[in-house]
């Protein structure tokens, strides 16, 4: 199955884009933002550690976005959402969970407003097209 706008996608060595470093945990869930005709998938990576999600969350509420069990029941677990780093990848994944499209705009309106203040560079390539 290929990746689709709305995906949840589990993403292996993920290299953060602040910081050059490969991803310690192995693995960790990202968020397709878009598909281009080409195949290339922009997406935003995610965190799930329970005991500090809502610490962190509190601390930088500009930049995450939080998903919850309460408004998606087959999440695992709470995952933020970083809207600071943009990915752009052609990526072969399969979905473990296509976040519902109401939950998904409030999302991508915060995403807009943070980038519309401290753009990424990859923002000017997708900001038409969300």
């Amino acid at each position: 199955m290929n990746l689709e706008q709305r995906d949840l996608f589990i993403k292996e060595n993920l290299v953060f884009d602040e910081t050059g470093e490969v991803d310690v945990k192995g693995k960790r869930p990202c968020l397709v933002l878009l598909v281009t005709d080409r195949s290339d998938k922009y997406y935003l990576s995610c965190a799930t550690h329970n005991n500090r999600v809502l610490e962190y969350y509190q601390r930088y509420p500009e930049w995450n976005y939080m998903l919850t069990k309460k408004t998606i029941p087959q999440l695992d677990n709470t995952c933020l959402v970083n809207l600071k780093s943009i990915y752009k990848e052609n990526l072969n994944n399969d979905p473990i969970i296509i976040i519902p499209t109401d939950i998904f705009c409030k999302m991508i309106r915060q995403f807009k407003k943070y980038q519309s203040e401290y753009p990424h560079p990859l923002y000017d390539e997708i900001k038409d097209l969300l």
